[in-house]
């Protein structure tokens, strides 16, 4: 054949696939209105959990300082050195995300929300069309993503809005891999590869599982299947040698450029790699041997593919044998054999198609084995062979269900393309039912008192789950509530410095610094010193006489945050417990200038002239600035009292 008749035979192709694409649109539009539509309730939710230190409560998180939150991880607080996420995290699709939103909706939730929506639709069409161009009939491509979008084990990854970065990794990834499939089926184009390659690198800075995109497009690259008929039988029109499709070469570019440049500039933020610490690891037992690693993983994998089978009693806890070893040994070793036998199947598959000899059936074809791949990919990273940060997240299986999907939608086709009311009546009841329990799943999510309320119910000894409902307790200065809850969760997880740290720092603004210092010094011994840790501490030998002890403590504090009123506050308290009464008024001053609204410094200031220096009239000004501000304030009358007895001693 003439390289002329090659060129016009690759047009035609490419003429064919885009015309059979655009006659079975209506498949593309139907995912992403059920994922959107199916997510609408959550417009209304608040947040939640993580959404609070990542995005409300921190000044990293604005559009003004957007440039600088670039130039760190994602996770970065500001002057405050209490989190280790930004050593390990570079995510700066995410920091965009949020700052971005955070301008245009002023603050409030619904649009980080409704952007999760729309991006979890928009992945579900993804998943149709990446089945469609991988040779899938419209039916079983439908199927595949319209299940997905409402495939209730993907919830916690849409509703919750720190899950985004799974729903993001996987739409551009996913995207990815439609451009190089449609590449492949359509004759080539530099313009689709260099899109590809970009959306790679968006996927990358998303979340950093989304690695797994890398092989995967290398091997829809790589490989040419046949094209396949509706019964997944190989067609006799190979691809010509001298093909569009065979010019890989701005593909292989486009990738290897999204994939370099992607670990230069981690390197550059990170300063590193990035290694996770003690304290990314959670409040969950890791084991420690690399044959209670595999148990845990096989356990993990039956795990999620259960849930991705059944997903009810979906839980943001892990079960408790899974959260507290000895681990379960049959499970762990039939979970460990089940993945490695598929993971081994795989790759045989794939080497037997780079021969030019794929494995007959539907077992061999593009559809299966990119959801395989999708499927293995999206689990591997979170099986914890190598330690996370968190032991079970549900939205981990978020790239993983896209997977199993597409590969269950390969393996009923046969029965599918019998006619469209099979397929009407298949769809229309597994839909259904996912809708149904999708719907009880999201008001889980509406708020954190919604969200730790139904956790403790179903995890009611989670020491996660107890002490993140302490928490709402503590914001809302419900103290002695949150009490039990606390010491419940650091009697269940002795060995976690931070529940300890906790439970000890509420201990001391108890008034019982006897019981919290010796939990906050053992935590002081076991975990990175943060901002916060300094500052408890030093509170509590303050509260205990032990100025000497706390003042180079809460200095450390007042390094770590500068700008924080609290830390300089509590320095001041400790100088002037060692007699420095100066330095005292000075760091009160000081704390006051950044913190006016601060009663206990207007009380600390009066006290310090009154008991200490003795000084009369700077005593009573600061007793009547306290009078004006808070005129209602339980400790008002004491003060007008010893102001009283100050004018008639004077």
């Amino acid at each position: 054949m003439s390289p002329r008749a090659l060129k016009q035979a690759g047009r035609e192709r490419g003429r064919r696939a885009e015309h059979a694409l655009s006659l079975r649109s209506f498949a593309l539009w139907v995912p992403f209105l059920l994922g959107l539509a199916a997510y609408l309730p959550t417009l209304g939710h608040d947040f939640v959990w993580d959404d609070v230190p990542f995005i409300v409560a921190n000044p990293a998180a604005r559009p003004e300082r957007l440039g600088e939150a670039l130039g760190h991880g994602y996770g970065w607080v500001p002057a405050a050195g209490d989190r280790a996420d930004e050593s390990i995290y570079f995510r700066p699709v995410i920091v965009v995300a949020n700052a971005l939103q955070w301008a245009i909706a002023g603050g409030r939730p619904w649009l980080f929300h409704f952007a999760n929506a729309l991006t979890h639709g928009a992945t579900a069409t993804l998943v149709t069309t990446l089945g469609l161009l991988l040779g899938l009939g419209s039916a079983a491509a439908l199927l595949a993503g319209g299940l997905f979008a409402l495939h209730p084990l993907n919830s916690e990854a849409v509703a919750w809005i720190s899950g985004r970065t799974d729903v993001s990794a996987a739409f551009f990834g996913l995207l990815a891999l439609v451009l190089l499939a449609w590449r492949q089926r359509a004759g080539g184009g530099a313009g689709r590869a260099w899109a590809a390659g970009a959306a790679l690198f968006l996927a990358l800075a998303s979340k950093e599982s989304a690695a797994i995109f890398v092989p995967l497009a290398a091997v829809i690259l790589w490989l040419e299947w046949p094209a396949q008929t509706r019964s997944g039988q190989a067609a006799s029109d190979r691809r010509a040698p001298g093909s569009a499709a065979a010019s890989r070469g701005p593909a292989w570019a486009a990738l290897g450029l999204a994939a370099g440049l992607y670990v230069i500039l981690r390197l550059a933020v990170l300063k590193g790699p990035g290694v996770a610490t003690s304290e990314m690891l959670g409040t969950f037992a890791r084991p420690a041997g690399f044959g209670d690693r595999l148990l845990l993983g096989g356990n993990l994998t039956l795990l999620y593919l259960g849930r991705l089978l059944l997903p009810v009693q979906l839980n943001i806890e892990p079960p408790v044998d899974l959260a507290r070893p000895p681990l379960a040994p049959l499970g762990g070793i039939a979970g460990t054999a089940l993945f490695a036998a598929l993971s081994v199947l795989w790759l045989v598959w794939i080497v037997r198609a780079l021969q030019g000899r794929p494995r007959a059936g539907r077992l061999g074809s593009p559809a299966f084995l990119t959801g395989l791949g999708l499927l293995l990919g999206g689990l591997a990273p979170v099986l914890q062979w190598w330690p996370i940060g968190e032991l079970y997240g549900e939205r981990f299986a978020y790239l993983s269900s896209a997977g199993f999907l597409l590969g269950c939608a390969v393996l009923i086709e046969p029965w599918l393309s019998r006619g469209w009311t099979r397929a009407w009546l298949l769809g229309g009841i597994l839909a259904a039912g996912c809708l149904v329990l999708l719907q009880t799943r999201l008001p889980d999510w509406k708020s954190e008192a919604a969200l730790f309320g139904r956790a403790i119910e179903r995890s009611p000894d989670s020491p996660r789950v107890l002490a993140a409902h302490a928490e709402i307790l503590l914001r809302e200065r419900r103290l002695t509530e949150a009490e039990p809850l606390l010491a419940r969760a650091a009697a269940l997880a002795p060995a976690n410095a931070e529940t300890q740290a906790r439970y000890g720092s509420l201990l001391v603004d108890l008034g019982r610094p006897q019981e919290g210092v010796p939990r906050l010094e053992a935590a002081y011994k076991q975990m990175k010193p943060t901002k916060t840790l300094l500052l408890n501490l030093g509170i509590g030998y303050t509260r205990m006489g032990r100025y000497d002890e706390a003042v180079p403590l809460l200095r450390r504090a007042r390094d770590l945050a500068p700008g924080d009123p609290a830390a300089i506050e509590a320095l001041a308290t400790g100088e002037r417990g060692r007699g420095n009464f100066d330095d005292a008024d000075r760091l009160y001053r000081e704390a006051l200038a950044l913190g006016p609204g601060r009663k206990s410094l207007y009380l600390n200031l009066f006290g310090l002239h009154y008991f200490d220096r003795r000084d009369m009239q700077e005593a009573r000004a600061w007793g009547m600035r306290l009078l004006e501000k808070f005129p209602s304030a339980s400790e008002a009358a004491q003060v007008r009292t010893l102001l009283e007895q100050a004018g008639e001693g004077g």
